[in-house]
């Protein structure tokens, strides 16, 4: 699901490509996608919601990434259940990676988070080799002065 929504979201952000014909329709295909591999709860993990017929669990870091290129869709129950599974997962959540997730997602949709987390405040201050962790922190912490995510499309 991974490359699927950072695709989606590529091809929305792109400045200077027509959002039209062969673009839309590949935008479309991924939207599809990402409505065919939910998990029944919501959610998105690495792959299938279901596998034999087994349902599978969510990971909050894909989930809050597919949301993200979801964003600009119209609201659906695809939608909506898995920004509320997000909202129940941010309250166990202590992974700084997939804490920054949940937050620059739920922030985008209007549902802001508070920075009282320990795991995503300390995060800056410990020594990290893990610069795509340190990345998404600081966009996340960057929340309150503007989202990443929330920029004006051009059409």
């Amino acid at each position: 699901m991974v490359p699927t929504a950072y695709s989606i979201l590529a091809l929305k952000y792109a400045r200077g490509i027509s959002q039209q014909g062969p673009v839309q329709l590949r935008i479309r295909r991924g939207v599809e996608m990402l409505h065919d591999r939910i998990c029944p709860e919501g959610g998105w993990n690495a792959g299938n919601g279901v596998v034999y017929g087994f349902p599978l669990s969510p990971h909050a870091d894909v989930t809050a990434l597919a949301l993200l290129s979801l964003l600009n869709e119209p609201p659906n129950h695809f939608i909506t259940s898995s920004l509320d599974w997000l909202e129940r997962r941010a309250e166990t959540c202590f992974a700084p990676w997939s804490l920054a997730w949940i937050t620059l997602a739920l922030d985008a949709f209007g549902r802001p988070r508070h920075f009282d987390r320990p795991p995503l405040l300390c995060c800056g201050s410990r020594r990290s080799d893990d610069c795509s962790t340190l990345a998404v922190v600081s966009l996340a912490f960057r929340c309150a002065a503007g989202n990443a995510f929330r920029v004006a499309h051009e059409t």
